[in-house]
Protein backbone atom coordinates (compact mmCIF):
# COMPACT_ATOMS: atom_id res chain seq x y z
CA UNK A 1 0.00 0.00 0.00
CA UNK A 2 1.63 3.22 -1.10
CA UNK A 3 1.74 6.08 1.39
CA UNK A 4 -0.18 8.40 -0.96
CA UNK A 5 -2.99 5.86 -1.29
CA UNK A 6 -3.04 5.37 2.46
CA UNK A 7 -3.39 9.10 3.08
CA UNK A 8 -6.30 9.26 0.66
CA UNK A 9 -8.07 6.59 2.71
CA UNK A 10 -7.43 8.61 5.87
CA UNK A 11 -8.87 11.78 4.36
CA UNK A 12 -11.99 9.86 3.38
CA UNK A 13 -12.26 8.42 6.87
CA UNK A 14 -12.01 11.84 8.49
CA UNK A 15 -14.71 13.17 6.16
CA UNK A 16 -16.99 10.30 7.20
CA UNK A 17 -16.40 10.90 10.91
CA UNK A 18 -17.13 14.63 10.60
CA UNK A 19 -20.25 13.91 8.57
CA UNK A 20 -21.60 11.74 11.38
CA UNK A 21 -21.92 8.53 9.40
CA UNK A 22 -22.06 6.59 12.68
CA UNK A 23 -25.07 8.57 13.86
CA UNK A 24 -27.57 5.78 14.51
CA UNK A 25 -29.80 6.61 17.53
CA UNK A 26 -28.92 5.13 20.93
CA UNK A 27 -32.06 3.11 21.69
CA UNK A 28 -30.88 -0.27 23.03
CA UNK A 29 -30.09 -0.43 26.80
CA UNK A 30 -26.90 -2.17 27.90
CA UNK A 31 -28.25 -4.74 30.37
CA UNK A 32 -25.19 -6.94 30.86
CA UNK A 33 -21.88 -5.04 30.81
CA UNK A 34 -20.00 -8.27 31.67
CA UNK A 35 -21.05 -9.98 28.44
CA UNK A 36 -18.46 -9.67 25.69
CA UNK A 37 -19.44 -8.40 22.28
CA UNK A 38 -17.87 -10.39 19.46
CA UNK A 39 -17.57 -8.79 16.05
CA UNK A 40 -15.25 -9.34 13.09
CA UNK A 41 -11.87 -10.52 14.44
CA UNK A 42 -12.11 -9.15 18.00
CA UNK A 43 -14.29 -8.88 21.09
CA UNK A 44 -14.73 -6.29 23.84
CA UNK A 45 -16.86 -5.36 26.87
CA UNK A 46 -19.37 -2.48 26.79
CA UNK A 47 -18.94 0.35 29.32
CA UNK A 48 -19.96 -0.36 32.90
CA UNK A 49 -22.41 1.69 34.94
CA UNK A 50 -26.06 2.68 34.66
CA UNK A 51 -28.02 4.11 31.75
CA UNK A 52 -25.66 3.17 28.92
CA UNK A 53 -27.36 2.59 25.58
CA UNK A 54 -26.14 1.38 22.22
CA UNK A 55 -27.42 1.49 18.67
CA UNK A 56 -29.54 -1.12 16.95
CA UNK A 57 -26.62 -2.91 15.36
CA UNK A 58 -23.31 -1.71 13.91
CA UNK A 59 -23.10 1.04 11.32
CA UNK A 60 -21.11 0.04 8.23
CA UNK A 61 -19.75 2.04 5.31
CA UNK A 62 -17.70 1.09 2.24
CA UNK A 63 -15.27 3.66 0.83
CA UNK A 64 -13.41 2.56 -2.31
CA UNK A 65 -13.32 -0.97 -0.99
CA UNK A 66 -12.18 0.10 2.49
CA UNK A 67 -14.73 -1.09 5.07
CA UNK A 68 -15.58 1.00 8.15
CA UNK A 69 -17.68 -0.41 10.99
CA UNK A 70 -18.81 1.60 14.05
CA UNK A 71 -20.31 0.23 17.28
CA UNK A 72 -21.13 3.02 19.74
CA UNK A 73 -22.46 3.58 23.26
CA UNK A 74 -23.69 6.69 25.09
CA UNK A 75 -25.29 7.70 28.38
CA UNK A 76 -27.08 10.88 29.46
CA UNK A 77 -25.19 13.02 31.97
CA UNK A 78 -28.17 15.26 32.78
CA UNK A 79 -31.95 15.03 33.00
CA UNK A 80 -33.70 16.21 29.89
CA UNK A 81 -32.37 18.65 27.32
CA UNK A 82 -29.58 20.87 28.70
CA UNK A 83 -30.62 24.50 29.14
CA UNK A 84 -27.15 25.98 29.62
CA UNK A 85 -23.74 25.31 28.11
CA UNK A 86 -22.42 24.07 31.46
CA UNK A 87 -25.08 21.33 31.45
CA UNK A 88 -24.30 20.22 27.90
CA UNK A 89 -21.69 17.59 28.74
CA UNK A 90 -21.79 14.40 26.67
CA UNK A 91 -20.00 11.07 26.81
CA UNK A 92 -19.77 8.54 23.98
CA UNK A 93 -17.69 5.40 23.59
CA UNK A 94 -17.26 3.25 20.57
CA UNK A 95 -15.31 0.81 18.49
CA UNK A 96 -14.12 1.40 14.97
CA UNK A 97 -13.06 -1.43 12.67
CA UNK A 98 -11.30 -0.22 9.54
CA UNK A 99 -10.44 -2.93 7.01
CA UNK A 100 -8.32 -1.63 4.15
CA UNK A 101 -8.61 -3.11 0.68
CA UNK A 102 -4.97 -4.14 0.53
CA UNK A 103 -2.80 -7.11 1.44
CA UNK A 104 0.10 -4.98 2.66
CA UNK A 105 0.72 -4.73 6.40
CA UNK A 106 0.03 -1.53 8.33
CA UNK A 107 3.04 -0.62 10.49
CA UNK A 108 3.17 1.36 13.73
CA UNK A 109 4.10 4.62 12.04
CA UNK A 110 1.04 4.31 9.82
CA UNK A 111 -1.07 3.59 12.90
CA UNK A 112 0.12 6.83 14.51
CA UNK A 113 -0.56 8.70 11.29
CA UNK A 114 -4.00 7.12 11.14
CA UNK A 115 -5.03 8.48 14.56
CA UNK A 116 -3.43 11.85 13.88
CA UNK A 117 -5.52 12.16 10.73
CA UNK A 118 -8.66 11.71 12.82
CA UNK A 119 -7.94 13.76 15.96
CA UNK A 120 -5.11 16.19 15.11
CA UNK A 121 -7.22 18.81 13.33
CA UNK A 122 -5.66 21.18 10.78
CA UNK A 123 -5.03 24.72 12.00
CA UNK A 124 -7.70 26.17 9.71
CA UNK A 125 -10.45 23.71 10.59
CA UNK A 126 -13.81 25.57 10.71
CA UNK A 127 -14.93 23.98 13.99
CA UNK A 128 -12.10 22.31 15.94
CA UNK A 129 -8.78 23.61 17.23
CA UNK A 130 -6.33 20.96 18.46
CA UNK A 131 -5.04 21.63 21.97
CA UNK A 132 -3.06 18.43 22.55
CA UNK A 133 -2.29 15.13 20.83
CA UNK A 134 -0.27 12.49 22.70
CA UNK A 135 0.38 8.81 22.11
CA UNK A 136 2.50 5.94 23.38
CA UNK A 137 3.18 2.49 21.98
CA UNK A 138 1.39 -0.41 23.66
CA UNK A 139 2.68 -4.01 23.57
CA UNK A 140 0.15 -5.79 25.80
CA UNK A 141 -2.03 -7.24 23.04
CA UNK A 142 0.51 -9.17 20.93
CA UNK A 143 -0.02 -6.60 18.20
CA UNK A 144 1.08 -3.15 17.02
CA UNK A 145 -0.95 -0.79 19.22
CA UNK A 146 -0.93 2.79 20.45
CA UNK A 147 -2.63 4.54 23.35
CA UNK A 148 -3.66 8.05 22.37
CA UNK A 149 -5.08 11.04 24.25
CA UNK A 150 -6.29 14.15 22.47
CA UNK A 151 -8.02 17.43 23.25
CA UNK A 152 -9.49 20.00 20.91
CA UNK A 153 -11.58 23.13 21.32
CA UNK A 154 -15.03 22.83 19.78
CA UNK A 155 -16.34 26.26 18.79
CA UNK A 156 -19.61 25.26 17.11
CA UNK A 157 -21.66 23.05 19.42
CA UNK A 158 -25.29 23.17 18.23
CA UNK A 159 -27.68 25.14 20.51
CA UNK A 160 -24.80 26.98 22.24
CA UNK A 161 -23.33 29.47 19.74
CA UNK A 162 -20.44 31.47 21.11
CA UNK A 163 -19.52 28.90 23.77
CA UNK A 164 -16.24 26.98 23.54
CA UNK A 165 -16.24 23.32 24.52
CA UNK A 166 -13.41 20.84 25.07
CA UNK A 167 -13.62 17.72 22.89
CA UNK A 168 -11.57 15.03 24.68
CA UNK A 169 -10.90 11.70 22.96
CA UNK A 170 -8.70 8.88 24.17
CA UNK A 171 -8.34 5.17 23.60
CA UNK A 172 -6.49 2.19 22.15
CA UNK A 173 -5.87 1.52 18.46
CA UNK A 174 -4.30 -1.71 17.16
CA UNK A 175 -3.43 -3.51 13.95
CA UNK A 176 -4.78 -7.06 14.12
CA UNK A 177 -1.87 -9.50 14.78
CA UNK A 178 -2.95 -11.83 11.94
CA UNK A 179 -4.98 -9.58 9.65
CA UNK A 180 -2.41 -6.85 9.06
CA UNK A 181 -4.69 -4.65 6.95
CA UNK A 182 -7.26 -4.26 9.76
CA UNK A 183 -7.24 -1.51 12.42
CA UNK A 184 -9.34 -1.93 15.60
CA UNK A 185 -9.96 1.05 17.87
CA UNK A 186 -11.66 1.44 21.27
CA UNK A 187 -12.39 5.13 21.85
CA UNK A 188 -13.91 7.21 24.65
CA UNK A 189 -15.10 10.76 24.13
CA UNK A 190 -16.25 13.54 26.46
CA UNK A 191 -17.38 16.99 25.40
CA UNK A 192 -17.79 19.67 28.07
CA UNK A 193 -17.73 23.45 28.49
CA UNK A 194 -14.22 24.91 28.55
CA UNK A 195 -13.20 25.72 32.12
CA UNK A 196 -15.64 23.20 33.60
CA UNK A 197 -14.38 20.03 35.30
CA UNK A 198 -15.81 16.99 33.46
CA UNK A 199 -17.44 14.13 35.32
CA UNK A 200 -15.04 11.38 36.32
CA UNK A 201 -16.22 8.25 34.49
CA UNK A 202 -12.97 6.30 34.70
CA UNK A 203 -14.56 3.36 36.55
CA UNK A 204 -17.11 3.01 33.77
CA UNK A 205 -14.83 3.62 30.78
CA UNK A 206 -11.61 1.78 31.75
CA UNK A 207 -13.19 -1.72 31.65
CA UNK A 208 -14.27 -1.00 28.07
CA UNK A 209 -10.97 0.55 26.97
CA UNK A 210 -8.92 -2.35 28.38
CA UNK A 211 -11.16 -5.21 27.24
CA UNK A 212 -9.86 -5.92 23.73
CA UNK A 213 -9.35 -9.58 22.82
CA UNK A 214 -8.54 -11.05 19.43
CA UNK A 215 -10.66 -13.66 17.68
Amino acid sequence: MQRVGYLRFLILLVALVYAGCAGNPFTVPVTNPDQRIVYAHFSFLPPKGNNWKTTDGPSEKMVRGSKLTFIRFAKPLHDGKPKTASEAETVVTGTTIHIFNTSESIDQNMLVQYQQSIWNFPYNHPRYNTVDFQYSFEDSYDASCIRYDTEAEDRKVPSFPGSIFIFHNWGLSCVHPKHKNEIYTLNASQRYLKGKTPKNLQDELDPFLNSLQWQ
